[in-house]
């Protein structure tokens, strides 16, 4: 709410400042095809003294993490 007034006093701004130039359009800049950045995985040997609780492996990954991060209990 309250655009309209400031949109409609730019308006008339832009119309006089603008008067007389001739139309062109706006330049732009294409952005070169790049192919997505590939996830660098390395294959670390099973250690069973990090290995989680089974029940944190049934979890959902993210909620593991937001455990983590906001310390919730299990």
């Amino acid at each position: 709410t309250g655009g309209g007034l400031p949109a409609e006093i730019w308006h008339e701004v832009m119309v006089r400042v603008s008067e007389g130039l001739p139309v062109t359009d706006l330049q732009m800049i294409i952005p070169e095809s790049r192919n997505p950045p590939q996830p660098e995985f390395v294959e670390q040997p099973f250690d069973p003294a990090f290995d989680p609780a089974p029940q944190e492996r049934q979890r959902d990954p993210i909620e593991n993490l937001l455990r983590e991060i906001l310390g919730a209990g299990n």
